[in-house]
């Protein structure tokens, strides 16, 4: 493989990174919403607990956070090259 294969390769790694990051932080307005209703119904004894959305939300923020690092060391990598 030639570094101008790799380099392609890495930028296509980018490309799917910035769509992962756009489908997570679109997530996490309907996970918000989501919560303020279940707060709103507080059916806890049909299983719906609040909490379990903190956790969801707090995992989707920190998927973003590892895709943001993930594609900032490709970058830095293709800098590099």
């Amino acid at each position: 493989m030639t570094i101008s294969e790799l380099a392609e390769l890495l930028r296509g790694v980018c490309d799917s990174l910035d769509r992962t990051a756009a489908y997570t932080a679109a997530a996490s307005g309907p996970l918000e919403e989501a919560k303020v209703v279940l707060l709103g119904a507080r059916r806890v004894e049909d299983g719906w607990y609040p909490a379990d959305l903190d956790l969801a939300i707090a995992e989707v923020g920190r998927a973003g956070e590892l895709v943001a690092r993930g594609r900032q060391a490709v970058i830095d990598y293709l800098t590099r090259l």
